[in-house]
């Protein structure tokens, strides 16, 4: 009688012990740090205000808003913000060496886990970004202490000087693009202005972060 006792006891034990187990492996994962973009660009613009207008510099408007758009991707909602700063019917500013126009655009991607065999969010996320790095940014320089992943690259044409910041948080992406256009070649400086003031801007937005996502 008491071996039955014992017996019983131990199994009924054996199967709870199991029955924990099963309900922490099967448990969800926790969700994403971020669900959506902001729902339009005043907020982002509120936190970007000072770098902006400094890349900006005589140009500078502050009635100018930045544009909203939502494109549409799928697994992903995104958020893009742009400006553009222009000199009246594209004169030059004082000496012709100062740009024509400057440009902000910046995009916020959030993706989310999907029915595709992406179950987590923010691995998903990693692995588009790296991907993109590695196959479509050229020349592209690793950035530290700017989210979890960030990089940059620039471009320069006749009269043109880009300069780009790719950074990651969890689940969002945000990319940075700063353009300004002259009347006649860059130089070395004006190319080094640009790049300096597109870190400046992701590292703004990414400060942030927590008053807009």
């Amino acid at each position: 009688m008491v071996w039955s006792q014992v017996v019983v006891m131990a199994a009924t034990c054996c199967l709870a012990v199991v029955g924990c187990g099963t309900t922490t492996s099967d448990k969800d994962k926790s969700a994403p740090p971020y669900d959506s973009p902001p729902a339009d660009c005043a907020p982002v613009q509120g936190v970007s205000k000072g770098v902006v207008s400094n890349f900006a510099g005589d140009l500078y408007d502050p009635k100018v808003e930045f544009r909203s758009e939502r494109p549409a991707h799928e697994s992903a909602k995104a958020l893009t913000c742009f400006g553009a700063y222009t000199t009246e019917q594209g004169q030059q500013t004082a000496g012709g060496t100062g740009p024509r126009t400057s440009t902000v655009f910046i995009t916020i991607t959030v993706r989310q886990a999907d029915d595709w065999g992406n179950s987590d969010a923010v691995e998903y996320t990693k692995r588009i970004f790296t991907s993109y790095r590695d196959e479509h940014a050229r020349s592209a320089k690793i950035i530290k202490g700017l989210g979890d992943d960030a990089y940059t690259s620039k471009e320069a044409t006749d009269t043109d000087t880009s300069a780009e910041v790719d950074f990651r948080v969890g689940n969002a992406e945000f990319h940075v693009r700063l353009n300004r256009s002259y009347a006649q070649h860059p130089t070395p400086q004006q190319e080094s202005d640009v790049e300096s003031n597109a870190l400046a801007l992701a590292r703004a937005l990414a400060d942030g972060m927590d008053t807009f996502m």
